[in-house]
């Protein structure tokens, strides 16, 4: 059967058989003669004293070092109303204000008198310059264009002069 044909292929299988890889586990090391520790050596490196602090040097170095000084950035005291007190349990504050009938003290303010600028001329005025602005427009009266009169014939009942 064509390619280009439809239906099931004639041809015999064309993949290729999957190749099946032998593994591996690459941190192995058992393969290098003298990469592993046999049995007598096991025991010299596991059985190790539990503390060299008799020799100096023989124990690694502390990451974090310390300073002998108090930490306050993370500290809010100083901030008014951040820890709890005796006085905030007891709800005291220095508002004393009717709830039903409020009356609050508002700021007062005395209005300033604005100056009324002194009129020097109208800086947009361009009438003292002549030619500076155009001739008035010329109006012409509109005609009627509604009326016929004027067209011969256009009237009802007409009847030319020579009838």
């Amino acid at each position: 059967m064509s390619i280009t044909s439809a239906g099931p292929s004639t041809l015999p299988n064309q993949k290729a058989p999957v190749r099946i890889f032998a593994e591996r586990n690459v941190n192995q090391c058992n393969d290098i003669e003298g990469a592993t520790a046999s049995k007598p050596y096991a025991d010299k490196f596991s059985n190790k004293p539990a503390d060299l602090g008799y020799i100096h040097g023989s124990a690694p170095k502390a990451l974090t070092h310390t300073r002998n000084v108090q930490d306050l950035s993370l500290f809010i005291d100083d901030i008014d109303g951040t820890r709890h007190s005796i006085k905030d349990r007891m709800m005291r504050t220095k508002r004393h204000v009717n709830p039903l009938v409020p009356e609050y003290d508002l700021p007062s303010y005395v209005p300033s008198d604005i100056p009324e600028p002194k009129f020097v001329r109208d800086t947009l005025s361009i009438r003292d310059i002549d030619g500076a602005f155009p001739k008035s427009a010329r109006t012409f009266a509109q005609k009627d264009t509604m009326r016929t009169d004027d067209i011969v014939g256009a009237q009802a009942c007409f009847r030319p002069a020579y009838r």
